[in-house]
């Protein structure tokens, strides 16, 4: 009698540890929540003037590549040799400082928007942690829409991480 009640008394136990140990989990579409933000059109204005400030450095540089090497083409014959191998190095100087820039260009773009990207995802991350311990869920995946082999639509709290943040969702 005795092995009996322990047996059922170690069924009950694992029974409830598996019931405490369930999980909730929960997904919210980053990527609505940020288009329905109010912030996100400064963000944008804010890339796209420093996009038009990248691009008028760069336009200044081909400019400035452009007049030297107009100047060598025009006058090589009058140069001396020291004269002449200065100016081929300040074109291939410039010509190097260009490709640089270029290639620097998107990676100073993308440091930008992340800068002013990283203020809303935080304000997301709170308001996506309150609703998510108001509503039990014990884990929030992301979704975009590319990147969840199955979700559940009832479990989605982006529209209440909208709510929280005081946007209405037409």
């Amino acid at each position: 009698m005795i092995k009996k009640n322990t047996f059922i008394a170690v069924i009950i136990m694992f029974a409830s540890t598996f019931g405490f140990a369930q999980t909730k989990v929960g997904t919210v579409d980053i990527n609505l929540v940020l288009s329905k933000m109010t912030e996100m059109k400064q963000v944008q204005d804010n890339v796209q003037a420093y996009t038009k400030e990248l691009d008028s450095s760069l336009q200044v540089k081909l400019n400035e590549y452009k007049t030297l090497v107009e100047d060598y083409q025009k006058n090589v014959a009058s140069f001396d040799d020291t004269t002449k191998k200065s100016k081929e190095q300040s074109i291939v100087t410039l010509e190097t400082d260009i490709q640089k820039f270029r290639q620097n260009g998107a990676t100073l773009l993308q440091l930008r928007q992340e800068e002013l990207m990283r203020p809303l995802y935080e304000k997301i991350g709170k308001m996506v942690e309150q609703v998510a311990k108001e509503m039990n869920y014990t884990q929030i995946l992301t979704f975009d829409g590319n990147h969840l082999a199955y979700y559940d639509i009832n479990h989605d709290i982006s529209k209440a991480v909208l709510a929280k943040m005081g946007i209405k969702l037409e």
